[in-house]
């Protein structure tokens, strides 16, 4: 991590940018936060007015997604980002970049297996398992659970072996039965 506080509010624009950029993909503010804090120290409301600046000036579109907001470049600042691309010293887009496939990676992983609890009514609930593979969904079963606690383990046991789940039931329907 570069030692040294950044504080220079245009150099944060870039730092954001060349991230945004780099990501190739809408990512959240505890996103933006986990990528540049963790590589830079820069005070946090700096940070923040600076991405609302971008948002501001349509360097940055700021999505209303189901995840949540989201913030990715605009074909202007993807411009910025490549033109000004050198303004971002190399000790801090290293870093940057290396944090961004790990986190990538993790957040697919995330997609890839979800249990979630569903309500049935105030005292019931179901779980939802889902798998996928290759952003094709494998495998999605909802199953009753009764109590809340009782849907929230099942969904933690999904979660934790998404796999034995699987392989039990193509076993189940492939087994030759005669």
């Amino acid at each position: 991590m570069y030692p040294y506080e950044i504080k220079d509010e245009v150099t944060i624009r870039f730092i954001i940018l060349f991230t945004l950029s780099k990501a190739g993909r809408p990512l959240s503010v505890t996103q933006i936060d986990e990528l540049i804090l963790k590589n830079c120290i820069i005070n946090y409301f700096d940070l923040q007015l600076s991405l609302q600046y971008l948002v501001d000036i349509k360097h940055v579109d700021e999505l209303n997604t189901q995840e949540g907001i989201r913030y990715q470049t605009t074909q202007k600042g993807n411009d910025a980002a490549k033109w000004f691309y050198k303004e971002v010293p190399i000790y801090l887009r290293e870093p940057i970049e290396n944090s961004i496939l790990p986190m990538q990676k993790q957040e697919e992983e995330k997609q890839r297996v979800q249990g979630n609890i569903i309500p049935i009514n105030q005292n019931e609930y179901c779980v939802e398992c889902i798998l996928k593979e290759n952003n094709m969904e494998i495998l999605n079963l909802q199953f009753y659970a009764g109590t809340k606690q009782q849907a929230k383990d099942m969904a933690k046991q999904f979660s934790q072996d998404p796999q034995k789940l699987y392989n039990n039931i193509l076993k189940a329907l492939t087994e030759n039965n005669s």
